[in-house]
């Protein structure tokens, strides 16, 4: 049987009193997909009703310190920073990167320790031109091709997704790797394929613009994970 995790690592740019003096200036790169992914709330947001014995946000900016990377990462703090003194960027780390992680890392092996298996949504946005370049897919589902489980899971998901909305043009592993450095991609070095299948959900921010695009774009979503769920634990 399965437990489900809704996460959502770059949900707002929030920033705590204690910085703000660093983004004074800077208030469009905290508006912009530098600053959150955004969109991601209100997928997360519905997903929640229906999924989610456990869900967590993370409303602290990715220009601060950036939940979804691992500590090593050269990107777990952004130009601005990193400019920051050893100890402030320890202290962000402490108060704000590790208990999102943590409680969300405690929380699985609580229930693996129960007996049951673990299915994880993180869940993400990303803007339709980067560098100049028109990102040409409007979902992404990335996803480990060597765990079964998570190419099960997306394989059926796809689909699903092209019958909730056929103008949709879904990818895998787009417009990332699904192994590259990222909360889902720790979680499976923590636990096993047999255990834990965790997918990261990419959709291009474009789907946003309108409320029309907006709830459509959310219905197909919800709908299709449901669907994909029910034929995937049978």
């Amino acid at each position: 049987m399965y437990k489900t995790v809704i996460s959502c690592e770059h949900a707002g740019n929030w920033i705590p009193a204690k910085y703000k003096k660093l983004f004074r200036s800077q208030k469009e790169l905290l508006n912009s997909h530098k600053g959150f992914d955004a969109g991601s709330i209100k997928i997360y947001s519905e997903l929640i009703k229906v999924f989610g014995e456990f869900h967590i946000l993370n409303k602290v900016s990715r220009l601060l310190v950036d939940a979804n990377r691992s500590l090593e990462s050269n990107d777990l703090f952004s130009e601005i920073s990193k400019e920051l003194p050893e100890q402030d960027k320890a202290e962000l780390v402490r108060d704000y990167y590790i208990p999102f992680r943590s409680n969300v890392e405690d929380w699985i092996g609580s229930r693996i320790k129960e007996g049951f298996k673990i299915l994880h949504f993180s869940i993400h946005t990303f803007t339709p031109v980067l560098n100049k370049k028109v990102r040409n897919a409007d979902v992404g589902l990335l996803y480990d091709p060597k765990r079964e489980s998570e190419k099960k899971f997306c394989t059926i998901w796809k689909r699903e997704l092209k019958e909730s909305a056929p103008e949709m043009a879904v990818r895998f592993n787009y417009p990332y790797k699904g192994t590259a450095d990222g909360f889902t991609k720790y979680l499976r070095d923590a636990f096993p394929d047999d255990i834990y299948t965790g997918i990261e959900l990419e959709v291009n921010q474009k789907l946003f613009e309108s409320k029309t695009a907006q709830t459509k774009t959310v219905k197909a979503i919800v709908d299709s994970i449901q669907n994909t769920y029910e034929k995937f634990k049978n």
